[in-house]
């Protein structure tokens, strides 16, 4: 969503926000992305225009000015873990542009594999992207959810936006069956924005109020909901799950039978027996040529690990409880993403 609240417009654009906002611009940062996942300025040499986007997603660990750290995948791990964040960054395109983003999965192999889990956490090795907002084309190499992207992998998404489409304020995050609510969940979110060709705004938005300000500032917002509980217990039970699916002592049906790899009492399709085979199989002969600790190898595995336990922990573009000041009599726009 976006709305605009008011300000003085004493001063430039620029000494207004640099003024104003500072606390928040500085970690508005974080939404223009690190030297692994960015965006190109958009090239308009080229008809259609083009937008060229990277996202590297990865291991990252994170933390913040009160003392909260967290252990999460997503898109701009850092060396300081005060500069990193889950976060992708901003994605602007125009409408009739094309949008394109090479996807890198740079998440660890794991020694042990849930390939053959259905209805629980699994592959929580494998992502994708998805967009919400965008009225773009469902079939690869566009928005499907259905493409997996291994570890170690690259795909190149493609997405014509239409000429006609409306501008907003939209939104992308992981959408890999078993493992959308652990990448998303954990932080791996960002925004999209689709901007307003010339005569959509007001005047006095699109032009500014005050002559040679140029349009109104804007202030982008990403507002993560981190639900630490539902991590937790999304995270622990992925590991009780790896850990039953690659028990040696168990066979194909006293893990069907088990509650390991469910939720409540449902076991409607719970495990495909060929697939949970074939990962058999391969756990066998991986055993009989390397000795490891099968748990141990489940427990690399976990895709969240923080100093807090409960609660809901909220971050407003990567900070926490950032202060924005607004004066009298202007305008100011915001872009708000809240996931």
């Amino acid at each position: 969503s976006a709305f605009a609240l008011s300000s003085d417009g004493s001063g430039g654009v620029s000494e207004f926000l640099e003024s104003v906002f500072a606390p928040v611009l500085g970690a508005r940062s974080k939404l223009r992305g690190n030297e692994h996942s960015y965006c190109l300025p958009r090239d308009t040499s080229v008809q259609p225009p083009v937008k060229i986007c990277q996202l590297v997603f990865t291991e990252v660990d994170f933390a913040t000015r009160d003392g909260f750290s967290a252990h999460t995948r997503g898109y701009q791990n850092e060396t300081d873990p005060m500069e990193a964040t889950p976060m992708g960054p901003t994605i602007e395109i125009w409408p009739g542009d094309t949008l394109k983003i090479t996807l890198k999965n740079r998440l660890k192999p794991p020694k042990v594999s849930t390939s053959g889990v259905h209805n629980y956490f699994h592959d929580f090795q494998v992502t994708n992207v998805h967009t919400h907002g965008l009225h773009i084309g469902g079939e690869m190499p566009a928005d499907s959810v259905f493409i997996s992207v291994e570890p170690g992998e690259d795909f190149d998404y493609v997405y014509h936006i239409p000429e006609d489409h409306m501008p907003g304020t939209h939104w992308y995050h992981p959408h890999k069956h078993g493992s959308t609510a652990a990448h998303a969940g954990g932080g791996g979110v960002g925004m999209i924005i689709v901007r307003d060709p010339p005569g959509t705004l007001p005047k006095f938005l699109e032009g500014g109020e005050y002559d040679g300000e140029g349009p109104v500032p804007e202030v982008e917002l990403v507002v993560l909901g981190l639900t630490v509980s539902q991590n937790v217990a999304a995270a622990n039970g992925m590991v009780k799950c790896c850990k039953a699916y690659n028990d040696v002592s168990m066979n194909y049906t006293s893990l069907s039978n088990s509650m390991a790899c469910r939720q409540g009492q449902s076991n409607h399709h719970s495990i495909t027996q060929s697939l949970w085979q074939t990962d058999r199989d391969n756990l066998l002969q991986a055993l009989a040529n390397h000795d490891f600790d099968v748990d141990q190898a489940c427990d690399d595995t976990k895709v969240w690990n923080s100093t807090s336990d409960g609660g809901d922990y909220f971050l407003v573009n990567g900070e926490v409880a950032p202060t924005i000041s607004i004066a009298a009599d202007g305008w100011v726009r915001f872009r708000i993403v809240y996931a």
